[in-house]
Formats: C-alpha cells, sequence, structure tokens
C-alpha cells in the first residue's frame, strides 16, 4: 500500500512540474488573429485589402449614406415604401434631417470604420517584408480610397476630423478638422 502511496505522489509530482510551462500559457490565439499578429505575408495583405474594398459597398449601397444623402436629398431618386426607422428615413426625403438622426450617426460610424480599417493596412504594410512594387501599389489604392472616403464626408457634413494612422478613440479626439473648402491635407503627421 505505502508503495502506491508513493507511485502516486511520484506520479502527481512529475505532473506538476511538467505541465505548466510559459510556452504552455503564453499561446497566441490561432483562431482569432490581431493587427499584430496577422499582416505578414502578401495572401494576409490581399485579404486585408478586399476586406477594404468591401467597405465600398457599405458606403455605395442603396441604404447607405451616399444614396440618402446624395442622391435622396438631391432630388434624384425618391422613397416611397420603406421599411426600419422610418421618420429618420422620411427626413431625409422632406430634407428636415434633425440632430437625433440616427442614420446619420450610423453614417458616419460606417465611414470612420472604413477609414480605421484602410489606416490599419497602411500602418502595416510600411514595415512588411515584401516587394517594393506590391507595397507601393497596395499604398496608393488604400490611399485613393480613403481619399474617397474623405472626400464624401466633406460633401456631405462639411468639415471632418481627418486622421492618416489607426489609433485608439482618445488619441483621435485630438485630430483637427478639415474646414470643408475642399482642402483634405490634414495638419498632423
Amino acid at each position: 500500500m505505502k508503495r502506491i502511496i508513493k507511485l502516486i505522489t511520484l506520479a502527481a509530482l512529475v505532473v506538476a512540474t511538467w505541465s505548466c510551462k510559459d510556452s504552455f500559457l503564453d499561446l497566441a490565439p490561432v483562431s482569432n488573429p490581431s493587427a499584430e499578429n496577422f499582416y505578414k505575408t502578401r495572401s494576409d495583405f490581399d485579404l486585408a485589402t478586399n476586406a477594404a474594398y468591401n467597405t465600398l459597398y457599405t458606403v455605395y449601397h442603396p441604404q447607405g449614406p451616399v444614396s440618402y444623402a446624395g442622391e435622396l436629398m438631391s432630388d434624384n431618386v425618391t422613397i416611397y415604401n420603406i421599411s426600419g426607422n422610418q421618420a429618420d428615413k422620411w427626413q431625409f426625403r422632406d430634407y428636415t434631417l434633425a440632430p437625433a438622426n440616427t442614420m446619420v450617426y450610423q453614417f458616419w460610424q460606417d465611414f470612420y470604420r472604413s477609414i480605421y480599417n484602410i489606416n490599419i493596412i497602411l500602418d502595416k504594410i510600411r514595415n512588411a517584408d515584401l516587394d517594393a512594387s506590391y507595397k507601393a501599389q497596395t499604398q496608393g489604392e488604400m490611399l485613393f480610397l480613403r481619399s474617397l472616403y474623405y472626400f464624401n464626408m466633406v460633401q456631405l457634413w462639411g468639415g471632418c476630423a481627418t486622421g492618416n494612422q489607426a489609433c485608439e478613440c482618445r488619441r483621435s479626439l485630438r485630430y483637427p478638422a478639415c474646414a470643408g473648402d475642399g482642402n483634405l491635407r490634414p495638419d498632423h503627421p
């Protein structure tokens, strides 16, 4: 009986010393890539670039900001049968936008979420180990897409905050607003 207790104690001691190594506890989750561990290869940047182009539908789809604030308010189209928050949608048709309109807030979020994703790509591709022509092409495409979104935002709201790098919310509050006169040159690095 003493021999069995000694064997169990020895086995527990061996398992306890080998089971919890630092390398076992500090593994990055493979199923949830982050901005820190995702941007490594050309295919990673291709996926991110495709996701950035997917934001074009967010901006230009039939229920998007360009359709409502551009086409509907210019009297090129009209709405008859609408679903969703009808009061907010009728405000666009009747030219009576209220500050509490939830669609305007959603449009604002859609634009800045798209710009944030583009800025992450631009930040990560600078230090990526890729060929120079691919980096230049991807940077050019993302800079154009970001400029297009800023152009649309100035057309919709006049002055807007122009950030040229991905950052946390508190830091983005310090970004200056462009004047809304077509000049989209930000005053910050």
